[in-house]
């Protein structure tokens, strides 16, 4: 896991690169890269944060001096980058609910950071760190990714599809109306149905507006 993590990292950073640059199939590398990561972070980030090694999860003398509060701390740290991760994910890609993502991995991360920090409960050393580079960078690209509208990574994602774009920003300028909403959906499904059930799509609409 301690090769993994950066690995990973590595991964995430040069694909998201490649992606920005719109190179084929960097999305799908990025997506699954930093996927992965959050993932680790939320299910065994107190591991990491702890220096502890998945052959080393079940030994006892690794886990001298580390009271009960520092590993519930570093269980809340673990998943608040972890949701940071996952925010940031579904904000590149365009995807739904990451801002409120993002925001509530940095409110836990804060949180996590603070009782640590006036608990005395922080690492020290190399770990302590390691762990502050963590949480610094993912912090970072997450609180970037959270400035940048929605409609500035929808168009590096569908360039392509001038429709959609046209169709998203009048629902982002005109969220709480109906039709604009309509449109939007019309076009999202336009992008990503088939021919086929696109038409299929399209006549279930006509019938319940006729009715």
């Amino acid at each position: 896991m301690k090769r993994l993590e950066p690995i990973l990292a590595v991964i995430a950073a040069i694909s998201l690169i490649l992606k920005l640059l719109l190179v084929p199939y960097a999305g799908t590398v990025f997506t699954i890269s930093l996927f992965t990561l959050g993932v680790m972070y939320f299910y065994a980030g107190w591991m990491i944060l702890n220096g502890i090694g998945i052959r080393s999860v079940f030994k006892r003398v690794y886990y001298v001096g580390l009271s009960p509060l520092r590993i519930i701390s570093t269980i809340g740290l673990g998943v608040g980058i972890g949701f940071m991760c996952s925010g940031t994910l579904h904000k590149i890609n365009s995807w739904a609910i990451a801002n409120e993502m993002i925001v509530i991995g940095l409110v836990v991360t804060t949180t996590a950071v603070a009782i640590l920090h006036f608990k005395s409960l922080k690492s020290t050393g190399k770990q302590l760190r390691n762990n502050t580079r963590r949480v610094v960078v993912v912090a970072c690209l997450a609180l970037l990714s959270l400035s940048v509208s929605k409609l500035t990574f929808a168009k590096i994602n569908y360039k392509d599809h001038p429709g959609f774009l046209k169709a998203y920003e009048n629902y982002l300028d005109n969220p709480d109306s109906i039709e604009a909403y309509r449109k939007y959906d019309i076009e999202r499904n336009r992008m990503a149905l088939t021919e086929y059930q696109f038409e299929q799509y399209m006549k279930s609409i006509n019938e319940s507006d006729q009715e």
